[in-house]
């Protein structure tokens, strides 16, 4: 009795799924909007699923747009909307917790400008559909701002660009004039790629930082040789010592911990297996 009421708590889950699945879908044609609404948006009332535009908001908008076709740059057109106060939406979550509310970014900037939310429609299992809400942007201009950034930036969705050196500090350096992380980045002259760190709030977009690139090659060196000085002394022998006292520690746990998983994972296959024979036995 009790693994024909798991089995049959299964298909109901099952069904659950394939019936949200259904609607969402059927709403999407519908040209109803599903999920929280975008920057410029709010959820309307009646009828349930129409975006009403966020005047305020859709200003914003409008700037991002605009200032990203004077500009043709990512980067420059987040400077303008964070040197003019604008942050991306706050909001909270159902859990209660306040998200949003920060500055913008090459990578914010990118998604609102590649939204289709924002000419009247939406995008549901990578189709473009038409939608009921009114659009922000007109299509001239939505056009005109593809096509920019189509031009502009061709290896930023698509192809991996291959990288031809170790980035030795990669996710360890920090910049020392604002805190940020260090980015690895290139360039290209001559046929020849330059490889450089650069500061990621600078690069996108969040802060006026001075710092110049720093090249890769000089920088990893300055370090190596820190380290190697660091070598001659107790010091480093001391910190190895206790690092591999903590690896070992947490090795530990970590294969404890995974044989209860698989002991857990073992249990559960074997009662599957029992309510799938129960089902075929006719219960």
């Amino acid at each position: 009795m009790v693994l024909l009421l798991l089995a049959m708590g299964q298909y109901e889950r099952k069904m659950t799924s394939e019936r949200v699945r259904r609607k969402i879908a059927w709403r999407a044609e519908q040209g109803l909007w599903n999920g929280a609404p975008v920057l410029g948006y709010d959820m309307g009332e009646k009828p349930k699923g129409i975006l009403a535009v966020n005047p305020k908001e859709a200003d914003i908008v409008k700037t991002m747009f605009q200032g990203y076709l004077e500009t043709r740059s990512l980067r420059e057109t987040a400077l303008r909307l964070n040197r003019l106060g604008h942050r991306t939406r706050r909001f909270k979550s159902k859990t209660g917790r306040l998200h949003g509310g920060n500055k913008f970014s090459k990578n914010t900037v990118w998604q609102w400008l590649t939204n289709p939310a924002y000419i009247g429609k939406l995008r549901h299992n990578g189709a473009v559909l038409p939608a009921k809400h009114a659009p922000i942007i007109d299509q001239n201009m939505w056009d005109s701002v593809q096509v920019i950034l189509k031009a502009e930036a061709p290896e930023r969705h698509g192809r991996v660009v291959e990288r031809k050196h170790n980035f030795l500090l990669e996710k360890l350096a920090h910049c020392g004039l604002c805190g940020s992380s260090m980015v690895p980045s290139y360039s290209k002259s001559k046929g020849e790629r330059h490889f450089y760190y650069r500061c990621r709030a600078k690069y996108n977009g969040e802060k006026d930082c001075p710092l110049p690139v720093v090249r890769a090659d000089e920088l990893e060196a300055l370090v190596i040789a820190e380290v190697r000085k660091m070598g001659n002394g107790p010091e480093l022998a001391e910190a190895l010592r206790r690092a591999q006292t903590i690896a070992r520690t947490e090795s530990k746990a970590t294969q404890d911990k995974l044989k209860g998983k698989q002991s857990e994972l073992s249990r559960l296959m074997s009662e599957e297996r029992n309510v799938l024979s129960f089902i075929k036995s006719g219960g």
